[in-house]
């Protein structure tokens, strides 16, 4: 027997699918496209905040870099002008340090002439006496220390050399060869002064010296002279380098 409760509920549903809907009213329809239309309304005005977000995060972003990349060739610069600073720093030094050891070799070679000749001609002098005529004059083999010898600005002496004193206050700025020269140069001009001090100490009445003290200073002359070529020699190789550098390509050496 069938049920009465299906059949019935069968019934409503073809009923329901073959009657057309009833038409809605103008105030259902606006009702429900307002509702629509504010939650399309709302997602556009979500999407627009978001974009805006997005937008501003971006710039800030590019500002950031553009800052980073400003700081970091204001530094680049920096650290160009300082390096391109101490590199004037050290060219300039190394041409005044050249020039005056130039003209400590050229002191040096001077004060050598005069005393070579003036050893040469007292051992000429030495070699025509006898043994009798050394044993009587037992001042035999002094010379004179002055007049001819003594000729030209500081005569015996070597002259005062500040840029010598000034480089070695400075010395970071060369390299070690240069360093044990420099300092090889300074030790040899503060034992000539030392040596011509010692002559000077011991001059006789006559204002003479004996042979072998001249000897000596003029030893300690030609190792000033020595030293003064091989500093100078080291500087010109200084002096070639810094001029090869970007920041000095028009700079060239003199020499």
């Amino acid at each position: 027997m069938p049920d009465p409760v299906a059949a019935q509920n069968l019934f409503d549903a073809l009923k329901a699918f073959t009657t057309p809907p009833a038409p809605q009213s103008w105030y259902s329809v606006a009702k429900d496209f307002q509702s629509l239309a504010a939650g399309v309304f709302a997602l556009l005005a979500a999407w627009a905040a978001y974009r805006g977000v997005m937008k501003r995060i971006a710039f800030d972003r590019s500002v950031a870099e553009e800052r980073i990349a400003f700081d970091k060739q204001i530094a680049a610069n920096e650290r160009k002008a300082a390096r391109r600073e101490l590199q004037s720093q050290k060219y300039g030094m190394f041409l005044r340090l050249r020039h005056e050891v130039e003209r400590m070799s050229q002191d040096a070679d001077l004060i050598l002439r005069k005393l070579e000749e003036t050893i040469r001609t007292k051992k000429n002098q030495l070699e025509r006496l006898g043994p009798e005529d050394l044993l009587r004059d037992a001042k035999a083999d002094y010379v004179q220390w002055g007049d001819g010898l003594s000729s030209g600005e500081y005569g015996l002496s070597l002259g005062e050399y500040n840029e010598l004193e000034e480089a070695w206050r400075k010395i970071h700025f060369f390299s070690r060869s240069n360093i044990y020269l420099l300092d090889n140069l300074r030790m040899g001009v503060d034992d000539a002064r030392k040596k011509e001090t010692w002559c000077l100490s011991n001059l006789d009445e006559d204002g003479r010296v004996s042979l072998t003290r001249m000897q000596v200073y003029r030893d300690s002359c030609r190792t000033v002279q020595r030293g003064a070529k091989l500093l100078s020699d080291g500087l010109k190789l200084a002096i070639k380098k810094l001029a090869t550098l970007a920041d000095f390509e028009d700079e060239k050496d003199p020499t």
